[in-house]
């Protein structure tokens, strides 16, 4: 016979050593002594047993059955897989009682050649036995497996004769989900006598045409169950055919009442709140949703500011009505929950849980329900609640039903607030088109009006210096030479306030911002209003811009004038010089080491509560009524005070007024030399002057003017003129004076003319607008802002011709003295 390949081990118990060598021998012989594991008495050998797993065992002699009976005992609790061969003369009574007792049998001495085969043949058997064995336990294992789970499967399993349609098998689920035994699902004519009555002849008509073709198949109908209940069946089929040629029908029922109820509460929602936006939506939302849950109280809500520490109510609504909108404080409350932490169930003692909620309490709630709302960003915008003064018993169709609910809510919460944003930033977007066009406006007014002054003020100043002090006209010049210089200074303060331009900062000495801004503010505050100003000791300069400082103190002033409101009130300001060691720069206001002026604006006014303290400096926020504010003042005043290395800090409480203190770093100059002072004029010494400007008046004016300064002067209101007098004598000229608005020609382009001829020549600008509206090319020597005094006049000049007075005079031709318009 064919040896297995798999090598044979044994264990050899030794008790009759007559036969030993020809044991030896023979095992040798045969190839079976590779394995052996040899012992020589009883007690080794069930001791070995213990330790080894032998394919066999071999016991030489036989001293009396009660002497191996413990082996015999031992190898019969797995006699099957373990064959034990005694060699030993037994008689027939000893060989049958042996073999009772586990034993496969005994080998007479005289027939010792027959072991090795008998060995292999047993074995074989018991290695064959143990295959089988493991089979047959891993079937059943899996059988179980299978058992299990097709009774865990959240369905009816089933089995249907494709011949009879009788079921073959139902899970014992089926009782759970409809309440039938299972065997009553064997009975002939169970299904279509218990499908709905209004789907019974649609469903069965299609079984009938799927099942006559033997398609795999999905549908959905309703199942009357045992107690009366409509259950929705989500039925799927698949076709099996047998190698009998048996066919079947095996499927899974799957109760989907549930998501029905869940697409219907869907189906409600969009119909009955799909034509509504706004606020009647949310009215409709709550209202269907306490129909849907059976709930008293249900409120869906917005989160107001962030970080989220109130809440209001968008709608509310309490026993089938809508009462008014609220707004609350979410600490203390479940609300606070649902926002920081997700959704909440609280069944029932939720007033227990949360002691610091009055509305609990005063309502009687006893179960509570919250769910946060989402935007499509992740952040929480707000939350859906129910209440109820009964306990409530969490199910999925609840949690189903919730996140419809908070998913519709989202979505109308975030097109009203974008709709909210858009109507800001349209707002916005008008408002910043009007100060625009107010600014255009100002720049107009203030270059024509410094035309008109510039007229006045050159005229008058020389009529003045013509005058004896003793002549009685002579106190009245003085007078209209102050009053022309006060209107000099409205409109410069008017195009510094108004105009576009780039942050241009420089040392400037605050108190003289803040007395010029207030000279602005009084005019728009009402008169209720007192305005204390009290700047103190002279403060070392700070490195700012000088709009924007204006703009600083009239949005501060516009707050402060709000919240003082019709009453009698005061706007006090005042500034002191502070200083921030390397310790104290760790503060709040984390400034670093060194000088501040603070500037202190205090009003009366109703003063601020924490949370809006918390939200004052965020864009878009503001406390006042829709139209009367666009939430950008005190934004603004944080983004400057920002840009100017600074900070600013508030102090206030209700009832006790504001403070804002803003922090200006001191500005540490570098020591240069000043130039001295001096009372008398820049005289001139008869350089040639090319003057242009379009207003008749001021060429007449600002000729006498240069004459007297000791210049000769060629005038001209028409620039064309004065370039084709210029290009037929280019050299006849020490410095050019233009106007920057001119008809026609700007008197930059004119001067860019004159530039390509003469680069050297001096080029000075003068104008009615700010200095930051021109665009200074490197060429243009001065800008001289209108109106402008002689002595002014007089010092520019100066400047410009200073690097030419050190060389000799060009050698000119005489040169026209006038070209009239």
């Amino acid at each position: 016979m064919a040896q297995s390949t798999e090598p044979i081990r044994l264990l050899r118990v030794q008790l009759d050593k007559d036969h030993a060598f020809e044991l030896t021998g023979l095992l040798h012989r045969e190839g079976l002594d590779g394995c052996v594991t040899l012992v020589t008495s009883i007690a080794a050998a069930i001791a070995e047993l213990g330790r080894s797993e032998p394919a066999a065992v071999v016991v030489e002699g036989m001293p009396g059955i009660d002497l191996v009976g413990p082996l015999l005992d031992l190898v019969a609790t797995r006699s099957d897989t373990l064959p034990m061969t005694f060699v030993t003369d037994l008689s027939d009574t000893d060989a049958v009682e042996l073999m009772n007792r586990g034993a496969r049998g005994a080998i007479p001495p005289s027939h010792l050649a027959r072991l090795p085969t008998i060995l292999r043949r047993d074995v074989s058997s018991a290695r064959a036995l143990r295959s089988r064995s493991r089979i047959e336990a891993e079937l059943r294992g899996t059988e179980a497996q299978l058992r299990s789970l097709i009774e865990t499967i959240d369905g009816i399993v089933y089995d249907l004769d494709g011949s009879s349609y009788e079921f073959l098998y139902v899970s014992p689920k089926a009782e759970a989900i409809l309440g039938y035994a299972v065997a009553d699902w064997k009975v002939k004519g169970f299904w279509p006598g218990h499908v709905h009555p209004d789907d019974i002849r649609a469903a069965a008509a299609y079984w009938h045409r799927e099942a006559g073709a033997r398609r795999d198949h999905v549908f959905e109908y309703r199942m009357v169950a045992a107690d009366g209940r409509t259950v929705w069946i989500h039925d799927q089929v698949a076709v099996v055919h047998h190698p009998d040629g048996r066919v079947s029908f095996r499927g899974v029922m799957v109760d989907v009442t549930k998501q029905k109820d869940a697409e219907a509460t869907l189906r409600a929602i969009v119909e009955g709140t799909s034509s509504l936006v706004g606020d009647e939506f949310f009215k409709s939302l709550a209202l269907l949703l306490g129909r849907v849950l059976d709930v008293q109280y249900v409120m869906v809500c917005e989160i107001v500011g962030w970080p989220a520490v109130r809440a209001r109510t968008v709608a509310f609504a309490a026993d089938g009505k809508i009462l008014p909108n609220v707004e609350y404080v979410l600490e203390g409350t479940p609300c606070a929950q649902v926002v920081d932490v997700g959704a909440q169930f609280y069944g029932s003692g939720v007033q227990k849980l949360f002691p610091a909620d009055p509305e609990l309490a005063a309502r009687r709630v006893e179960s509570y329900i919250g769910r946060p709302i989402v935007a499509s960003n992740g952040r929480t915008i707000g939350h859906v609640v129910v209440m109820d003064g009964e306990p409530i018993e969490r199910s999925q169709r609840i949690d189903a039903i919730f996140g419809v609910f908070t998913a519709r809510a989202a979505a109308e919460l975030e097109r009203r607030r974008a709709d909210t944003e858009r109507n800001q930033l349209e707002a916005q977007l008008i408002q910043a088109q009007k100060m625009e066009a107010v600014g255009t406006l100002a720049g107009g007014i203030a270059h024509d009006f410094n035309n008109v002054l510039m007229g006045i003020l050159g005229n008058a100043e020389m009529a003045k210096d013509g005058m004896q002090e003793w002549h009685p006209a002579h106190n009245h010049l003085e007078e209209v030479l102050r009053a022309t210089r006060r209107a000099r200074d409205v409109v410069q303060r008017i195009l510094t306030f108004s105009r576009k331009q780039e942050v241009d900062r420089r040392p400037i000495q605050l108190e003289e911002l803040v007395t010029e801004a207030l000279a602005l503010v009084r005019a728009t505050l009402p008169a209720t209003i007192e305005i204390e100003w009290t700047a103190g000791p002279p403060s070392p300069s700070v490195l700012a811009d000088a709009g924007q400082v204006h703009q600083i103190i009239m949005n501060l002033a516009s707050n402060a004038a709000f919240a003082i409101g019709k009453s009698p009130g005061r706007l006090a300001l005042s500034q002191e010089v502070v200083s921030f060691t390397a310790a104290q720069s760790q503060n709040k206001l984390r400034l670093p080491p060194g000088r501040y002026v603070k500037l202190t604006v205090r009003d009366t006014g109703t003063g601020m509560d924490q949370p809006t303290v918390n939200r004052i400096f965020e864009p878009f926020f503001t406390t006042k009524g829709v139209g009367e504010g666009s939430g950008l003042g005190l934004a603004v005043v944080h983004g400057i005070m920002h840009a100017h290395d600074g900070a600013i800090e508030v102090q206030t409480e209700l009832g006790s007024g504001t403070a804002f203190r803003l922090y200006f770093p001191v500005h540490e100059p570098v020591t240069t030399r000043e130039p001295v002072a001096s009372d008398r004029l820049a005289l001139g010494r008869g350089e040639h002057v090319l003057f242009i400007d379009d207003e008749p008046g001021i060429v007449r004016a600002a000729r006498r003017m240069l004459e007297r300064l000791g210049y000769r002067v060629s005038a001209f209101e028409r620039p064309e003129l004065a370039l084709q007098a210029f290009r037929d004598g280019p050299a006849g000229f020490d410095v050019v004076m233009s106007d920057f608005t001119m008809p026609g020609i700007t008197g930059m382009d004119l001067a860019s003319q004159i530039h390509e001829v003469r680069p050297d020549l001096p080029v000075i600008i003068t104008t009615g607008l700010g200095r930051s509206d021109i665009l200074v090319e490197t060429w243009v020597t001065e800008i001289l802002p209108k109106p402008y005094t002689t002595e002014a006049l007089g010092a520019v000049l100066l400047r410009a011709l200073t690097p030419r007075r050190n060389t000799p005079l060009p050698s000119s031709s005489p040169a026209p003295t006038a070209a009239p318009s």
